[in-house]
């Protein structure tokens, strides 16, 4: 299958319950759910249920606020025998701009 194929994209608009007294995003949301986006674009790949192995890197790079629409695109990078490598970019929308809020992988 090319990996074109297994290219995800979802997303998620930011509510209060997703925010800290400054109305940031809490980084367990934005975890959460680059883990699921990681995980559906691995299911789309081998057709099969997986699991969460490792999370190797997850950078934070903007932050995402509250009423911001956050795009999650998320493709396989790697394969090996019997794992899948994911990478995760996440994307705020805002004022009309679209930014990279965080890489994982």
């Amino acid at each position: 299958m090319p990996v074109s194929r297994t290219l995800l994209e979802s997303r998620r608009l930011v509510s209060q319950r997703h925010v800290n007294p400054l109305g940031t995003l809490y980084g367990g949301f934005m975890l959460e759910w680059v883990v699921d986006a990681g995980t559906v674009a691995a299911m789309n790949f081998v057709e099969s249920d997986v699991v969460l192995g490792f999370l190797d890197k997850m950078h934070f790079v903007a932050p995402v606020r509250l009423g911001d629409v956050l795009v999650f695109r998320g493709w396989v990078v790697g394969v090996r025998r019997s794992s899948v490598s994911v990478l995760v970019e996440s994307y705020v929308k805002r004022d009309g701009e679209v930014r990279l809020a965080t890489v994982g992988r």
